[in-house]
């Protein structure tokens, strides 16, 4: 959604810095009615300002050395070959009317048995129960009935590798997807968020760890850098989920990034954005991102006419970065233009608004750091009450840094034909990205018992293009999806029920390949 940040979808190159913070330290007083020498008051004013200005940095950018970064994207299988796997959900619902599932897919041809444990964070409860995940096959399993409700996180610890974890939560405002992660980190990244009237925004840190976990939250509003009190030193016990309201303290704010920063130990960081605006509403669940990218792509994107949509650059870093991005509207020339984002500071950009991007039309954009350290990137959709519910929603765009595109995609079904997400919920959209110099031929499979490849359609992804499964092809079938190429793609699955695509959207996880 568009605000303050916002100047034209492609407006030209400007530097958005703003001038150097100076802070005034008066004279020392002198002694014995002397004047103290010029070179003492000197080092004196260097040391104090040292001193006082560094805190103040420090604590304004949180600038702790650069944790290390996965060596996998935190949303990737582990080779079925592995002798156990875990993986991590700390999305939560909003209220004790929506439901949390879990989708567990098995992309081998052996059944994968483990245990999920439930956290609940209102009572602190827990407790475990063994699963299995056929194979080939995909389960659902709903934490919040073994620990009395919202609000839950997870853990599900494998006796194996190939198994994919992702959740989803539905309530009357809608329903929303997300991936679960196979790792903690001491950094997350939010590019997008509003608390806007009528809207919340909730973040969710789970320690899954055996040793506690100490959280500083910053955010990046139009208004500048906020950092409440009670966002400070928060503690996350080991095996416990901390919820914090962020709209009850950053208030009616069009626009909010949001830094997770842990002190000491690590955490996993989800955000739920809930939305009402004019009669539209919708929910978004999504996992931070726990390092910078220098690249980012959308697939495939729509914007539906009435519809307001954006895509958010967050810039959290005490540097600068100049961005090209690039937005390729159907079969029409792309459109591209370069911005300097300043030191942690968004740009929102409003492609509902912008002419080239004619209503209804599909197209792919890659955003791309030219230079600094790299940023995050949101997309948004807000579309017109008069639609099917959810009108809004917001996903991540697939991050393409090193080792992270994959050239096998896994996607679940929204639920099982028993338990779907929501009442008929299906697959409406696919979209496979190549961002290489060359061209890709990819195949969708749907994956059936006992690991059977079913073949759908055969996609050419043009190099640095995207390339879309017509609509109908996957239709109402409850099963597992998995895209193969010849190279690293990225995938985007768009889902119904809602108000069109991107409005409920998931990206696939990347998978060994084999």
């Amino acid at each position: 959604m568009s605000g303050p940040f916002d100047d034209g979808f492609f407006s030209d190159e400007t530097e958005l810095d703003s001038p150097e913070r100076r802070r005034g330290v008066p004279d020392p007083p002198a002694r014995g009615g002397q004047r103290p020498r010029p070179i003492r008051i000197a080092l004196l004013a260097v040391i104090l300002a040292a001193t006082v200005g560094g805190s103040l940095i420090d604590r304004a950018l949180r600038r702790p050395a650069p944790p290390t970064a996965p060596p996998y994207a935190l949303s990737t299988l582990a080779s079925s070959s592995v002798e156990s796997s875990s993986w991590y959900c700390a999305g939560t619902a909003p209220d004790s009317s929506a439901t949390t599932t879990l989708d567990l897919v098995n992309t081998t041809s052996r059944p994968v048995s483990g245990t999920l444990r439930a956290y609940n964070a209102v009572s602190g409860a827990s407790k475990a129960v063994p699963i299995e995940v056929p194979a080939g096959g995909q389960i659902v399993e709903q934490p919040g009935a073994l620990v009395g409700g919202n609000p839950v996180a997870s853990t599900v610890e494998l006796e194996g590798g190939g198994v994919l974890v992702s959740e989803s939560i539905a309530g009357p405002a809608g329903w929303t997807e997300a991936a679960c992660s196979r790792s903690t980190a001491e950094r997350w990244y939010f590019a997008s968020g509003t608390t806007s009237q009528g809207d919340t925004l909730t973040m969710a840190l789970f320690n899954p760890t055996s040793t506690d976990a100490v959280v500083d939250m910053t955010f990046v509003t139009p208004a500048g850098l906020s950092q409440p009190q009670p966002f400070e030193g928060i503690v996350v016990a080991p095996g416990h989920l901390v919820t914090e309201e962020i709209d009850s303290f950053v208030q009616d704010a069009p626009s909010v990034s949001t830094i997770v920063n842990v002190r000491t130990g690590a955490v996993v960081a989800a955000e739920l954005q809930s939305v009402s605006a004019n009669g539209a509403t919708g929910l978004s669940l999504r996992l931070g991102q726990p390092t910078l990218s220098p690249s980012w792509a959308l697939p495939h994107s729509v914007d539906a006419a009435g519809s307001t949509s954006s895509i958010t650059v967050f810039n959290p870093t005490g540097r600068s970065d100049r961005v090209r991005l690039t937005v390729k509207p159907g079969t029409s020339p792309a459109a591209e233009r370069t911005k300097v984002i300043a030191p942690q500071s968004a740009w929102v950009l409003d492609t509902s608004a912008d002419p080239r991007i004619p209503a209804g039309l599909a197209f792919s954009a890659v955003l791309t750091t030219l230079s600094g350290p790299g940023v995050v990137v949101d997309r948004s959709v807000l579309a017109p009450s008069s639609l099917e519910r959810p009108q809004f929603g917001a996903f991540s765009a697939l991050s393409w840094g090193a080792g992270i595109p994959a050239a096998v995609a896994v996607l679940p079904a929204p639920g099982t034909q028993a338990q779907p997400s929501v009442p008929g919920a299906l697959v409406v959209g696919l979209g496979v990205m190549d961002e290489s110099d060359t061209p890709l031929d990819a195949t969708v499979y749907k994956l059936e018992p006992p690991g059977h490849l079913v073949a759908l359609a055969h996609l050419h992804v043009p190099a640095a293009g995207a390339a879309a499964v017509p609509m109908g092809v996957i239709g109402t079938q409850y099963v597992p999806l998995i895209v193969k190429a010849d190279g690293p793609i990225g995938v985007v699955e768009d889902l119904a029920p809602s108000a069109g695509l991107d409005v409920v959207a998931l990206a696939g996880a990347g998978a060994p390949a084999g």
